[in-house]
């Protein structure tokens, strides 16, 4: 049974069905430490880094993940998207501006070669931020924390005024440092928190630039920031429960972990992300923490602008988009009866 003329209004039947017949080819990269600013010795906070060489670099290969499963994450008719079926069993450690300024290239390079099939319009990416808030009904916009403490706040006594909300902006004075990829990009966004009337202003579901995966500007430059230079929160930590999905098939996917592995229920999404304090702004990346008290949407600080830096440390979560009009694939029901796959990618001449 050919499946090609389905509308996005039948997209949830197909969400977080296994599928097989997606193959990548065996791959590597290997990614430096002038590209993710950690040497030998680094540690994420007591935590040895696994893979990581004399030289400082980070080695991963396609073999070492083992078996690949695959879900369907989403399907319009058109572009199926598939993501593996629990995180990567290799982790990425990434530090300071270095760390925040390449992450998202580098958490791209390493899917893409190493869960890549190289066929036509097939594309492999890091999950984003962005694909959980498409699928769920928290509203992140409504997100704020003390100034001291970057946790989500539900209920307290607390001032909304004493509070610092997604969007606020905030200016710090002089003898300040932020990563290049920040000042040249990061700082410009439409989204802002007005406390006078207590709304947002401009278009919270924009992530771009924060997600946005630029190929020329890496590196582990810094710039001076100065009393006129204004910050924007862009983080926020959540806690998210079932009922906040539409689809639950969506819960189940993205807090995923291998056999309950603790250690392996930490994965990156690619997205910079900035988060306020009253004295200073940290700069990381955003990730998904799965553990005994919760599953989180959260971050991994990696550069502090009164120029500290640190480790952050997690797993992958790829996800591959494939154009079904372009790719020469089809999606068909699988009629294997000894397959756990409710379907199977074939392709058009096989």
């Amino acid at each position: 049974e050919l499946i090609s003329e389905i509308g996005k209004e039948m997209n949830s039947e197909y969400v977080g069905a296994y599928v097989e017949g997606y193959e990548p080819i065996e791959g590597e990269c290997i990614i430096t430490s002038e590209q993710s600013g950690v040497k030998k010795g680094d540690k994420y906070l007591d935590t040895e880094i696994e893979n990581l060489e004399e030289d400082g670099s980070q080695k991963f290969t396609t073999e070492k993940e083992g078996e690949l499963k695959w879900r369907i994450w989403d399907y319009d008719g058109t572009t199926l998207r598939i993501i593996l079926d629990r995180p990567t069993m290799q982790k990425l450690a990434l530090k300071g501006s270095t760390g925040y300024n390449n992450g998202i290239k580098l958490f791209n390079e390493i899917c893409e070669k190493c869960f890549s099939n190289n066929e036509k319009d097939v594309n492999v990416v890091n999950l984003k931020r962005s694909d959980i808030e498409k699928v769920s009904k928290y509203d992140y916009t409504k997100y704020k924390h003390e100034s001291e403490n970057a946790v989500e706040i539900i209920d307290n006594n607390s001032k909304d005024e004493e509070l610092i909300h997604y969007g606020e902006s905030k200016n710090y004075g002089t003898n300040f440092k932020s990563p290049i990829m920040w000042s040249s990009h990061d700082s410009v966004w439409n989204y802002e928190y007005n406390k006078d009337t207590k709304t947002g202003v401009g278009n919270p579901s924009c992530q771009e630039p924060w997600e946005k995966n630029y190929e020329l500007e890496v590196g582990k430059e810094m710039g001076d920031t100065n009393n006129l230079t204004e910050f924007k929160q862009s983080y926020y930590f959540h806690n998210y429960n079932k009922m906040e999905f539409e689809n639950e098939k969506y819960y189940d996917m993205i807090f995923a972990r291998i056999g309950g592995d603790m250690s392996a229920a930490r994965y990156w999404l690619a997205n910079r992300y900035v988060c306020l304090f009253d004295d200073y702004c940290e700069f990381g990346l955003h990730c998904l923490l799965t553990d005994d008290t919760g599953k989180y949407v959260r971050g991994l600080v990696a550069y502090q602008s009164n120029d500290d830096s640190f480790v952050g440390y997690g797993a992958l979560r790829p996800i591959v988009s494939i154009n079904l009009e372009t790719s020469g694939y089809k999606l068909i029901k699988n009629t294997d009866l000894e397959s756990n796959a409710e379907y199977q990618l074939v392709k058009n001449n096989s």
